[in-house]
């Protein structure tokens, strides 16, 4: 994906079918946009200030129609976030409304991020990823479908019969791919004791299930499970934008 080109007269298109589907046709106005980053892109200081730079074309006043429906969208702030603050916030507000847990904005998250391609690892701390505790490996999703029988299917394909279930992998595929994402997790937290929480996330979690949850809690992780380890990131940055928080 090129990230330098978000406002592209593309990106917008997608953009507006997005977000119209959960908007009644009308106006809106003063409208805070929260994006989520990933946490390697906002780290690359160069490449970081092009996507930035880029992103505040969505800050002026959208007007479009969809399927003869009109829609004006006032976009006046602009936060940018790193994506997997959006589990830290899920955790740390578990009513939408109401105050944060206790010591939560002190404490250290650590969320398991294990995506189609890679696991990511991070720990926030007060609403920011903590370098130092950057990790991750190329042991996502494919890696359990490199590790199945395709029968002369191609990963798209193995990757669309999982999730429509018509592929199961066995105990052995299931077990070997956990041990090397545990493997990968170990090398960077040594020890999730001393984590207030570790949240899995993304739709490896998801189809790791209570495998994960359980080799996880074995290790002494306090582990929070998403109600979605899917939507966790992009749940929790709506919880941040819809208390009120902004930036430009």
């Amino acid at each position: 994906m090129d990230y330098g080109a978000l406002a592209s007269t593309e990106r917008l298109a997608l953009f507006y079918g997005a977000v119209t589907p959960l908007l009644q046709p009308g106006q809106y106005d003063n409208i805070t946009l929260v994006v989520g980053l990933p946490v390697p892109l906002l780290q690359d200081a160069e490449q970081a200030k092009v996507v930035l730079e880029g992103l505040k074309r969505f800050k002026r006043c959208h007007a479009f129609t969809i399927d003869g429906h009109e829609y004006t969208l006032t976009i006046t702030h602009i936060k940018i976030l790193a994506q997997p603050v959006g589990s830290y916030v899920q955790w740390l507000y578990p009513e939408t409304d109401a105050a944060p847990r206790p010591g939560g904005s002190k404490a250290e998250v650590a969320v398991v991020d294990i995506g189609f391609n890679t696991l990511d690892l991070f720990v926030i701390q007060n609403g920011q990823v903590v370098e130092r505790h950057v990790g991750g490996a190329e042991v996502g999703v494919r890696r359990l479908l490199e590790l199945s029988a395709t029968n002369g299917y191609d990963l798209t394909e193995m990757d669309a019969k999982l999730r429509d279930g018509s592929f199961k992998p066995d105990n052995d595929q299931m077990a070997m791919w956990l041990g090397e994402i545990l493997a990968a997790i170990k090398r960077t937290f040594p020890s999730l004791r001393r984590f207030s929480a570790v949240i899995p996330s993304g739709g490896g979690a998801l189809v790791l299930g209570e495998r994960l949850r359980y080799a996880l809690a074995t290790k002494g992780a306090a582990v929070h499970w998403p109600d979605d380890p899917v939507t966790a990131n992009v749940v929790g940055l709506w919880v941040w934008a819809k208390r009120g928080s902004h930036g430009s």
